[in-house]
């Protein structure tokens, strides 16, 4: 369970890091995208978009410690619930709307989009399940070495708006 309980930590906190980071340079954008989609946002984008970085980094703080993965784990768990019923609502309009995942992207949500999030939130399940379980304390050399394959998880799952853009239409 330790393993399965630091490969979690590590895909989601590389992950959600990657998309609080991207959101917050971009924090133009991504206020700009809530703005437009969020149907109360118009005179709350600023606060709404703030909250969503503010919840990321928490979830991310929560996840660097073992005695407190299990409250990120939650947190990611459930954003991930509301922002996929977003992300559905999105994809109903039936309009090229971006989610703004990473701030500035412009990429249409599609199936990919919500994919992402369903393994996402079953990967913070599982590190939740894991964290009752689990007496680990910190990462040892063989956590290190699966990094390359956290990699392999929240590379893509980052990347995902560019990979759609990149391979084109044959992923939609």
């Amino acid at each position: 369970m330790d393993a399965l309980f630091n490969f979690s930590r590590a895909c989601l906190f590389l992950t959600f890091a990657a998309f609080a980071v991207g959101k917050m340079v971009g924090f133009k954008s991504f206020r700009s995208h809530v703005c437009n989609t969020v149907s109360a946002a118009p005179g709350h984008a600023s606060l709404i978009a703030g909250v969503v970085i503010i919840i990321e980094l928490l979830a991310c703080g929560c996840l660097l410690r073992s005695s407190t993965a299990a409250a990120g784990f939650g947190i990611l768990a459930g954003t991930l619930v509301v922002f996929t019923a977003y992300l559905g609502r999105l994809l109903a309009r039936g309009r090229a709307e971006s989610c703004g995942c990473g701030g500035d992207s412009d990429s249409p949500v599609t199936v990919w989009h919500i994919t992402r999030n369903v393994t996402l939130f079953c990967l913070s399940m599982v590190g939740l399940l894991a964290s009752f379980g689990s007496h680990a304390t910190s990462f040892d050399a063989q956590d290190w070495m699966r990094i390359p394959l956290t990699l392999l998880v929240a590379g893509p799952a980052y990347f995902l708006d560019r990979l759609i853009v990149f391979f084109g239409r044959e992923l939609v």
